[in-house]
């Protein structure tokens, strides 16, 4: 993958997940596997800790303890995890109501904005 292909599937990534909701955390001794899977899924196309902030902080259900920064920031600190299966990073952008991936090995960021302007509109 070139690194214009890899910046395209970031972005593809990135805008399903801005689509997702509801992701409950419920705190430290209750299960956090849906927040170590974003994570995961955030550090296999390399994002950085701020883009996993804001999108975090954008799709966290309002009774989830990720609402505060510092849950965040634990989460992230305390998980090594860069790597997620296909399936398993659509599972979760499907059950938290994000638009699918759309993207091929060959598309360009270019291709992929242009795409999500065409099918969404140019916010």
């Amino acid at each position: 993958m070139t690194a214009e292909q890899a910046e395209a599937y970031k972005a593809a990534v990135l805008h399903s997940l801005n689509g997702c909701s509801g992701l409950h955390y419920a705190g430290k001794g209750s299960s956090n596997h849906a927040v170590l899977t974003l994570i995961s899924l955030c550090r296999s196309v390399g994002m950085t800790f701020e883009e996993f902030d804001a999108i975090c902080a954008r799709i966290a259900h309002p009774d989830s303890q990720l609402v505060h920064a510092a849950v965040r920031v634990a989460a992230w600190t305390g998980w090594s995890g860069d790597r997620i299966r296909r399936q398993t990073r659509d599972e979760f952008i499907r059950e938290y109501g994000g638009p699918p991936i759309q993207t091929s090995p060959t598309s360009t960021y270019i291709d992929v904005m242009n795409k999500m302007k065409e099918k969404y509109g140019s916010n």
